[in-house]
């Protein structure tokens, strides 16, 4: 298995530019690779949630601050693994948390809070695990 990598480095907080500059990389490259017959869109779609999630709310002591995503595709699947030394988080935590309003009326909806239902929802795997002060998240996407 070839696995690729790219660094999105957080230069201040919040910092969705360079998200959206390095997600712009990750598609330049996965179109390059062996992957022009798949549908980036899903995949993309789970990464933004990921990487917005991580500038917006991983509390980073100092920066800059990187972001590591490592990929590869493999027969029928997209597999990544995403690691920063963010706070730590719960995805399954933050997965049952938006599921609970599944039957909550279109007007009583909060605001937010959704990305994580739809990571789940994208996704045939979701792994977590906290390594010293390193967030590392795993994930598959059938393609």
């Amino acid at each position: 298995m070839n696995w690729n990598e790219l660094e999105i480095r957080l230069s201040v907080a919040e910092d969705y530019l360079s998200v959206r500059h390095g997600l712009q990389e990750f598609k330049t490259r996965f179109a390059n690779g062996k992957s022009r017959d798949i549908d980036v869109n899903p995949i993309e779609l789970v990464l933004a949630e990921i990487l917005n999630n991580i500038a917006e709310h991983g509390d980073h002591a100092s920066l800059p601050e990187k972001i590591c995503l490592k990929w590869a595709l493999h027969k029928n699947r997209f597999s990544a693994e995403i690691s920063d030394a963010g706070v730590e988080y719960s995805p399954l935590e933050k997965i049952r948390a938006a599921k609970k309003h599944k039957d909550t009326s279109f007007d009583n909806l909060p605001e937010g809070g959704f990305g994580w239902h739809i990571i789940s929802a994208l996704c045939s795997d979701i792994h977590y695990r906290r390594h010293g002060n390193i967030n590392i998240l795993k994930l598959q996407i059938p393609v």
